[in-house]
């Protein structure tokens, strides 16, 4: 009906007697359902709990039986886990066994044969000892056959050789050096280089270490000039055990200033400059000092060449050095004040005399 004051339409009215008829029947179907609900419950329960008519176990045994298998499946399968660690620590404790068996098999027979041998020192250890020394000559005489047969083809190889004046190697004379002002600086840096290949050579087969080491400008062995000096120590900036620890040349070039008539054998040859001692840098601060009267150019020219004596006093200790090494090799005094470099190198492959020298040992 409509609303004599919103204008809106209402739901319709309805009599005591229907609402009362209405409210009778929802509480019979809310009885019922409860009934129904009571009796699904009690089913369930019945279900669940194994007490049905039948007489048969229940869902709750078969639960309780499944839940216990699986229990016993999981224990059994740590077991089999638990069983196959164990056999693998049997087998590795049973190869450290092994091993230490074969060790103690091994201690006792060193222990029987240090009992063995303390009860005959005298025979026993004295032929180890033969055997030992022995073993040790065969090598050492084996090593200085090689190192003869290296030497002797090196010497064919540089064609060293000698007549009743000079000594040459690669066909070209090699002058001591009282001489050298007598030859062209071609003709020296042209013999001086076989002469540094050979005795570097030398000593390498031979297994020496020669005091002053010997360097190239280029960095590789043969390339480019010659230079020759002691090495540095580490952290000494006297040069460790060596004074000359600066780099003297090997080689000569010619002169491109006029100078008067040589005083000395190296006065007419000039060489590259090369970094001054000390003592030469006094010498040089008296060259030029305007007092005395003396051309700086000679004088530093004679600076130069006594850096190339001092290279060539090294090469000489080189030589002498490496000869002191061989057993045997004694060169004669004379021979080493004289500077004859080629005739000492082939006394240390040859021996002096009658041969007496042994190479290589």
């Amino acid at each position: 009906m409509e609303c004599q004051v919103c204008q809106l339409q209402q739901r319709t009215f309805v009599c005591d007697k229907c609402v009362k008829n209405s409210l009778r029947d929802y509480r019979q179907r809310i009885n019922r359902f409860g009934q129904e609900r009571d009796a699904a419950v009690a089913k369930a329960t019945t279900a669940l709990s194994g007490a049905g008519n039948s007489g048969t176990n229940g869902m709750e045994s078969a639960r309780t039986l499944r839940a216990t298998v699986s229990s016993l499946e999981r224990r059994v399968s740590e077991l089999m886990d638990g069983l196959a660690a164990l056999r693998k620590e049997n087998e590795q404790k049973r190869d450290r066994l092994q091993t230490f068996r074969t060790k103690l098999a091994e201690r006792r027979q060193t222990l029987t044969a240090a009992k063995t041998m303390s009860t005959s020192p005298s025979v026993t250890v004295s032929s180890v000892v033969i055997s030992a020394h022995a073993s040790l000559a065969s090598l050492s005489s084996s090593i200085a056959h090689a190192r003869t047969g290296l030497v002797q083809e090196l010497v064919e190889v540089f064609g060293i050789s000698h007549d009743d004046t000079h000594w040459t190697i690669a066909n070209l004379i090699l002058p001591v050096p009282g001489d050298m002002r007598r030859y062209p600086p071609d003709h020296l840096n042209a013999v001086l280089t076989p002469t540094i290949h050979f005795l570097n050579l030398l000593s390498f087969y031979l297994g020496v270490k020669l005091p002053f080491h010997i360097t190239w400008t280029q960095g590789k062995l043969g390339v480019g000039l010659p230079y020759i000096g002691a090495v540095k120590g580490v952290g000494s900036e006297s040069g460790g055990w060596a004074r000359w620890y600066q780099q003297h040349p090997l080689h000569v070039s010619a002169s491109s200033l006029a100078t008067p008539a040589p005083s000395s054998p190296f006065t007419s040859i000039t060489l590259p400059q090369t970094e001054p001692t000390s003592s030469a840098t006094n010498v040089e601060s008296m060259i030029f000092d305007p007092h005395l009267g003396i051309d700086p150019s000679i004088m530093q020219n004679r600076l130069i060449t006594s850096s190339f004596t001092t290279g060539i006093a090294m090469l000489l200790y080189n030589v002498s050095y490496l000869a002191y090494t061989q057993h045997g090799v004694n060169v004669p005094l004379h021979q080493v004040a004289a500077g004859d470099v080629l005739s000492t190198l082939w006394g240390i492959c040859f021996g002096f005399g009658n041969g007496s020298g042994i190479l290589g040992r």
